[in-house]
């Protein structure tokens, strides 16, 4: 069975280290591949991880120092990436919505049009347009990983 994990995000604005974060994502795919070793399936699961998204309430540049994750979302998206390509070779990019490029590479910058709360700094979730280009990746991937069967 194939897998596209999309946690984490409320992980980020607490006071979770990156660390202890990609710990819980080892520990929850450590589970899923034994439920396939337990259950002796003839094709094991099979798991993306999908990267966090960058949101204006934990990654915008006006926030205090104090209130901005953007460094954890880095390292933590780092590690989904890295985790990604040697399982599947698949990435399901989810923190390249709601902003223009790719904040891992360069500063973030934000489509704050793209999030639905109004405040600027409670922007987490985006919205209906930009999930449905969500759900448009999701596919290609789950077609991706098909292909590769």
């Amino acid at each position: 069975m194939d897998i596209v994990l999309a946690c984490g995000v409320n992980n980020i604005p607490t006071d979770d280290t990156a660390a202890t974060i990609i710990f819980m994502f080892k520990s929850f795919v450590n589970t899923i591949k034994e439920h396939s070793k337990k259950n002796q399936h003839e094709k094991p699961n099979r798991v993306v991880i999908s990267s966090i998204l960058y949101a204006p309430k934990y990654c915008d540049p006006g926030l205090y120092q104090n209130q901005n994750h953007l460094q954890k979302v880095r390292d933590v998206n780092a590690w989904i990436h890295s985790f990604n390509e040697s399982e599947t070779g698949e990435q399901m990019n989810l923190h390249k919505h709601g902003v223009h490029g790719d904040p891992a590479l360069g500063p973030v910058v934000h489509k704050y049009e793209e999030w639905k709360e109004p405040s600027k700094f409670r922007k987490l979730h985006l919205t209906d347009r930009v999930k449905g280009k969500v759900a448009a990746d999701l596919i290609q991937l789950l077609e991706n990983l098909n292909r590769k069967l």
